[in-house]
């Protein structure tokens, strides 16, 4: 398949929680104080369900943990449900997203958000606070409620021990530790309520002792808290100092939409005569890495390539997935073709040994320019990461990205017949810019910054 025919499509399900909840309310009609149950027959049925389609899609499913392992976790965990009939939808959710979570692919995942689940969600009421691992301590790093200030080491929650409960979270995702730690700050109070951990919350915080938070937060108080206002357009410019250019890049969506913004974006810098240019992309989750050939013309001359190999998995389930309209627009019909064609179990290799020369556009950006990257950096941001730093495009700022160089890539979609739960997994395997196929780091920045990132690079453009 032609590079430019290469679209990384990968809807991620770490996704920002609010707007999905409160439409799917709109359609829920049960009573809000039944708790969904699921029948321990028909559970079992879907973790096998979910484990057979991984298997026959997944590029190589048990490449970080042995298949006799994996089975062996799966056994336990479905002990832990004893000895009843039935379970509750939410500790099925749980037990599907730590088994995800052992293949230890960050797109590889269950989704916690079954509509069953809203009318108790709705009335449930929220941890005050949000906190990820910081220097290997649990900290809030933001809060609505005065009496746990940002910063503050949590030790406890309602008796729990707070760094086992967070990594207890951190099990429910797979991918780098630091990817974890961040997608994790806005899942944990969702995870405490998947484990019915609910208000008063007894928190225990390190020199101030016991505070007791008696009511909690609705889901109206408690959306604004991990929603990020700067991450609701795909795409933003704004003038830093009257004299940076600044464009957050928070999304690799819409191909058509991107290349007018940045048609209109780099016209203004043209006008203003801005020198020093930052594309900040830490807060982006990927997308379609098409996008990003569109964006590193208008600063780089230099030949480029985002990733060196593709491998997929053929397999009788995808054949009948791949179908669909949606990814005969996104793959093309020639790919499809040639992968229906194909033997199930075998591996499909593309090797794209060429290098993309840049087209310079119009009003080329001939200043300084630097890129800021972080363990949120994801999936086709992280393709334009490794392109920026494996050929010098660019100065990276920030810390880590979230993924490493060689990782599995084209996210499918799929739902569990019993419990109606989606549940998400990779179809291909991708090798870095480098063609270094034992490489399994992520890419590392040229200026290690973990606090002011941004104001470290503004001082880094003016020197």
């Amino acid at each position: 398949m032609n590079s430019k025919k290469k679209s990384r499509f990968k809807r991620l399900t770490m996704m920002r929680v609010g707007i999905s909840i409160l439409f799917c309310l709109c359609f829920c009609n049960l009573n809000a104080q039944e708790l969904p149950k699921l029948a321990k027959e028909a559970a079992i049925a879907d973790l096998e369900t979910l484990i057979k389609t991984i298997e026959e899609v997944h590029y190589n499913p048990y490449w970080d943990i042995p298949k006799e392992d994996f089975s062996k976790k799966k056994d336990s965990l479905i002990g832990i449900w004893g000895h009843s009939d039935s379970i509750s939808l939410k500790q099925f959710i749980l037990t599907g997203m730590e088994l995800t979570a052992l293949i230890n692919d960050g797109h590889t995942t269950l989704d916690w958000q079954n509509p069953q689940l809203f009318p108790a969600l709705i009335n449930y009421k929220f941890l005050p606070f949000k906190a990820k691992l910081i220097d290997g301590k649990l900290c809030v790093t933001g809060s609505l409620d005065d009496r746990v200030p940002q910063g503050i080491e949590v030790l406890s929650i309602n008796g729990l021990n707070a760094q086992q409960l967070y990594a207890d979270v951190m099990a429910t995702k797979g991918g780098l530790t630091s990817f974890k730690n961040e997608m994790c700050e806005s899942f944990f109070p969702i995870y405490l309520f998947l484990r019915s951990i609910k208000a008063p919350y007894l928190v225990q915080l390190k020199g101030q002792g016991t505070v007791i938070l008696e009511r909690g937060l609705s889901l109206n108080e408690w959306t604004p808290l991990i929603e990020n206002k700067e991450l609701k357009s795909n795409y933003s410019f704004k003038i830093l100092d009257e004299d940076i250019a600044y464009i957050a890049y928070n999304s690799c969506q819409d191909y058509e939409a991107f290349q007018a913004f940045l048609t209109e974006t780099f016209q203004t810098i043209k006008d203003k005569k801005l020198d020093k240019l930052i594309v900040d992309i830490r807060n982006n989750g990927g997308g379609n890495s098409m996008l990003n050939d569109l964006l590193l013309p208008y600063f780089t001359r230099k030949r480029y390539r985002q990733s060196s190999e593709r491998h997929w998995k053929v397999s009788a389930t995808m054949k009948d997935r791949i179908s669909d309209s949606l990814y005969i627009k996104v793959f093309g019909k020639e790919f499809i073709a040639k992968y229906k064609q194909a033997e199930d179990g075998i591996v499909i290799k593309e090797k794209d040994a060429k290098l993309t020369k840049p087209k310079k556009p119009k009003n080329y950006f001939k200043g300084k320019a630097c890129m800021l990257i972080g363990p949120q950096t994801f999936s086709s941001a992280n393709f334009l990461a490794d392109a920026v730093a494996t050929y010098n495009l660019a100065t990276l700022i920030g810390q880590a990205t979230g993924e490493a160089t060689n990782d599995f890539g084209e996210q499918i979609e799929f739902q569990l017949p019993n419990s109606g739960t989606y549940y998400f997994t990779t179809v291909a395997y991708d090798i870095g810019a480098d063609g270094k196929v034992e490489k399994h780091d992520p890419i590392y920045p040229d200026i290690e910054l973990h606090k002011d990132v941004l104001e470290g690079a503004k001082q880094w453009l003016r020197r």
